[in-house]
């Protein structure tokens, strides 16, 4: 588009009753050099309710709709498929009940975004917590890295151990105050952190059943 287009060009106008604008941060990880380039924050359009609705009226939009919740499926699913704890090989073992809209809409938003964190982001995370915190705790790197790992397996080795998941937060809450990479590790943070407050909520009768 050249100036002049440009010049007399008609603003986009976004249909407020349909969208709003959403703050969003995008974050950066540094270079080869060292460099890193700034946040960018951004307002982002958001579906509305009655967005949604008339965008399942058009059979092209809401099979692209139907994509982006089976999308949130693969993601879930590769959870367990890649569970430290208990991964899933066969279709048998694969819990389907946990991939259903309703079920994936119920998880807390934390959870369904660490569904996304690349494996990279998680080695990131435990190569920078076992080199912090030997020093932060007077602990040995044995001891760091079994914490890490822990947090790595998203706590499920520990779900049942309320006092061990007390201490982990509290460790967790000292990485996350001195590590330079809050911006890149805040999404890691805030899942690991709902993910505990989660597990210190349920009473014995749940954590049975979970069992």
């Amino acid at each position: 588009m050249d100036a002049a287009t440009q010049a007399t060009a008609v603003p986009f106008k976004l249909n407020l009753k349909h969208y709003a604008m959403v703050p969003q941060k995008f974050s950066f990880k540094k270079d080869e050099l060292g460099h890193k380039r700034a946040t960018v924050e951004l307002q982002l359009p958001k579906p509305t309710y009655d967005g949604l609705l008339n965008a399942l009226e058009n059979e092209k939009y809401a099979q692209y709709v139907i994509d982006c919740v089976f999308s949130e499926t693969i993601a879930q699913a590769k959870e367990q498929v890649g569970s430290e704890a208990k991964p899933v090989n066969t279709q048998e073992e694969l819990d389907i009940s946990k991939l259903t809209i309703d079920a994936i809409a119920d998880l807390p938003p934390s959870e369904r975004r660490g569904a996304g964190i690349s494996k990279e982001t998680w080695k990131q995370f435990a190569e920078d917590y076992v080199t912090l915190m030997p020093a932060l705790q007077g602990k040995n790197i044995e001891n760091v890295t079994n914490a890490a790992k822990i947090f790595v397996a998203r706590m499920q080795p520990v779900k049942t151990n309320k006092p061990v998941l007390a201490r982990l937060k509290d460790y967790l809450n000292l990485y996350f105050t001195k590590t330079p990479l809050q911006e890149e590790m805040q999404e890691v943070y805030s899942f690991l952190n709902e993910k505990i407050d989660t597990f210190l909520k349920l009473d014995d009768a749940t954590l049975l059943q979970n069992l």
